[in-house]
């Protein structure tokens, strides 16, 4: 009977504990995405997650409290005076050492993995120097805690402000004030990392204190309890056996939960039946659960009578000729002109002038897109960095390159693609790249391949400056001395708007917050773009040469709760800008929707060279010369899940419209690009003939655009393997 007793005290708690927290969720969701259905999937998905996390992390606090050493710190916190000083000092060395491991921990993991580049070595040195420390810590705290104690316990102050309510105002602005310093603290180690989940695991813990410090369980009679975690379990159950039918909810929390978002995926994970890393159930997006070859995530195979990626259908050989055949040039005899390639880190397109933006963040981008071709809508192939240079580099969609297995940073597959720099190099061009970085553009990674001279020297500088890499490309255009030289090709990549964003000296102050820090960068980029283009004027190279200017992809400041990029398909992180200059060409606004993997054929077809076969790309070179609408085809963009993205996104656009197809939870957003720049008008649910026929061709183009060309192996995703079934 006692153990039953305290089990319904603990499930009372806990209980109470979720349903607080799940309240949360529910209202926060239910702000984006209205709807009982919302309300109820949110609520009971977070009840289940607080009861699992809840009621263990219950039953180790019951247990740590029988401690020796916890229950006589209890039991002098109870007390009054000094005792009760010493225990509030004693409170304070914990969290105080807490803290200090962790920054500890988060020095040493970024100084090792700069270092070594290995994950490995660093986990060695990080559980090293994290054992050392918690022992000196440890140490140090067992020393100095008593008699600092019994010298603050004597002051009678102190005592009236440790007891009653001046006890609890302390407290709360100590816990205030530790909250807030530890969210600084964050920002600037982690300023990608998502807070989200902490502050809601955080309150959990915090809701639970409260419930039993107010002894709800003691204030409630036996029914009174009773009904509350039958509430509790009555709107998990509901939330299970809606959740699958729930579309709008099942999206907003995939999209922006917490921890609702952890247990669905937790349910998925544990519905899985065919180990793919697809679920059938709860609204999983599987639609053959028993076969782990199937699934939305998985490359089509030509010709082999299944739908292997849950799209339209078998792809036959015949279909895909278009893709395996190289391309000849729109103009043989076309002037092999200079090019030079120049990719800027984390543009959005939004945010420059020549794009409507009305701050002066791109005064020399927008007088280069003043004299070329500018592209309206220019999508990115993946909103990250490693999946969208390949993707540019090869003029292939990303879930169709060939990486290593498992590499990390993925990595070319040697001789798997024909990369741009090797096009320019076997006609004869001199190729070059002056690169910010090398993590990512290191020969290992295959990007770089067949270009001969790479100058990183910007690399081995903190914070990877531009202004660096924009004197060396002055430098070496001013150097270009000889008229009877071969042509070169240069590729340029600058870093500065990623984030963290730092001011830089001379750049005037553009905003206040984030975006204002963000503009102030893409100030001081285009600065660095001014110095190179005068570099090409003084070295009399401008009518020679052909410029072309994209991002990777864009950055996000919340516009849908998410911030940065890597996370999301929203135009926010997909739309870049495009500008291609060629001398004596005319000025073009193309408004149709591209891809950034175009880039390359445009490049090689305006200098009469052919495109390689196996590619997704097109050609813009007529958009560009004469103003000639881009080729018709639904352009894609993807998200891939890996080790640090946790999510399988789709996009297409097509005609007016825009469709994010999220393949883990099966649901389909419809947003009208040109009139919502933004995405910020889910139409789905208010023009459904056009959603449906926006899923049929988004299925149909992904067939002929993702499936793997015959010969060709499906790539290995950067993920744990699922266990086999038996």
């Amino acid at each position: 009977m006692r153990l039953l007793r305290w089990f319904g005290v603990a499930m009372t708690r806990v209980c109470a504990a979720a349903l607080v927290i799940g309240a949360i969720e529910a209202g926060r969701l239910a702000a984006v995405a209205p709807g009982v259905a919302t309300v109820i999937v949110a609520a009971g998905l977070t009840v289940i997650g607080g009861i699992a996390v809840g009621l263990p992390l219950y039953v180790v606090g019951a247990l740590v409290g029988r401690v020796p050493a916890i229950a006589a710190w209890r039991a002098r916190w109870r007390e009054r005076g000094a005792a009760r000083v010493g225990a509030v000092v004693e409170l304070a060395f914990v969290v105080l050492a807490i803290g200090g491991l962790w920054a500890i921990a988060q020095g040493a993991s970024a100084w090792a993995l700069f270092h070594f580049k290995a994950r490995g070595a660093t986990a060695v040195l990080l559980a090293t120097l994290i054992t050392g420390a918690a022992v000196g810590i440890a140490a140090v705290t067992a020393v100095i805690t008593p008699p600092l104690a019994r010298w603050l316990g004597r002051p009678r102050l102190l005592h009236r402000w440790t007891t009653g309510w001046r006890g609890g105002a302390v407290l709360a602005a100590l816990g205030l004030g530790l909250a807030i310093a530890s969210a600084f603290v964050l920002a600037k180690a982690a300023p990608a990392y998502d807070p989200r989940p902490a502050r809601m695991h955080a309150g959990f813990a915090v809701a639970l204190l409260l419930v039993g410090g107010l002894g709800l369980d003691r204030r409630l009679r036996r029914d009174g309890g009773a009904l509350l975690i039958a509430l509790a379990l009555g709107l998990a159950g509901a939330s299970l056996a809606m959740v699958g039918g729930a579309d709008v909810a099942r999206s907003a929390v995939a999209g922006r939960g917490t921890t609702s978002v952890a247990v669905l995926r937790t349910l998925w994970m544990l519905s899985d039946a065919d180990g793919d890393g697809f679920a059938g159930r709860f609204g999983g997006g599987d639609c053959d659960d028993g076969d782990r070859a199937i699934s939305p995530g998985a490359s089509e195979l030509v010709d082999n009578g299944r739908d292997d990626n849950c799209g339209g259908g078998d792809v036959t050989a015949a279909e895909l000729a278009p893709r395996v055949a190289e391309v000849p040039p729109r103009d043989a005899a076309a002037p092999r002109r200079n090019v030079i390639l120049l990719t800027i880190d984390t543009v959005r397109a939004d945010h420059l002038g020549a794009y409507g933006y009305p701050r002066p963040t791109s005064p020399n981008l927008d007088a280069l897109a003043a004299r070329g071709a500018l592209f309206e809508w220019a999508i990115s192939p993946s909103p990250i960095t490693r999946r969208a240079i390949p993707a540019l580099m090869t003029g292939r969609y990303a879930s169709t390159i060939g990486f290593r297995d498992h590499s990390w940073p993925p990595k070319l597959i040697v001789g798997r693609h024909t990369v741009l720099g090797e096009v320019f190099k076997r006609a004869g061009y001199r190729t070059r790249a002056i690169l910010c970085c090398d993590d990512l553009f290191d020969k290992a990674s295959g990007v770089i391949g067949g270009i001969d001279d790479v100058d990183m020297e910007a690399a081995k500088q903190t914070g990877k400056p531009g202004d660096v890499v924009a004197a060396h490309v002055r430098d070496f255009l001013l150097a270009q001395t000889d008229a009877k030289a071969a042509p070169f090709f240069l590729w340029i990549h600058l870093f500065d708007p990623h984030h963290p964003y730092v001011s830089h000296p001379g750049v005037p102050k553009l905003g206040e917050g984030g975006v204002g820090k963000y503009d102030g960068e893409l100030a001081f980029v285009d600065a660095q773009v001014g110095v190179m283009l005068d570099g090409l004027d003084r070295a009399g190279l401008a009518d020679s040469t052909i410029v072309a200017v994209t991002s990777d992809h864009g950055e996000g400041f919340d516009e849908h709760g998410v911030s940065h990029h890597g996370n999301s398909l929203y135009a926010e992180a997909v739309r870049v800008p495009l500008i291609v200059a060629v001398p004596g060409a005319a000025p073009q606004r193309i408004g149709p929707p591209v891809s950034m993997i175009d880039v390359g054929p445009t490049l090689l077809d305006l200098v009469g060279l052919a495109r390689p076969g196996g590619q997704n790309a097109r050609s813009l070179a007529g958009s560009v010369l004469a103003g000639e609408p881009p080729p018709a085809r639904m352009v894609l963009a993807e998200l891939i899940a890996d080790r640090q993205i946790a999510r399988n996104l789709r996009a297409g656009y097509l005609g007016d419209w825009k469709l994010i197809w999220d393949l883990d939870a099966s649901t389909r957003a419809l947003y009208a690009y040109p009139s919502d720049p933004l995405d910020a008008d889910d139409r789905a649910g208010h023009r459904a003939a056009d959603a449906v026929a926006m899923t049929r061709a988004l299925a149909e183009t992904s067939d002929l655009e993702l499936t793997l060309l015959p010969g060709e192996k499906p790539v290995a995703r950067d993920k744990p393997k699922a266990k086999k079934k038996r």
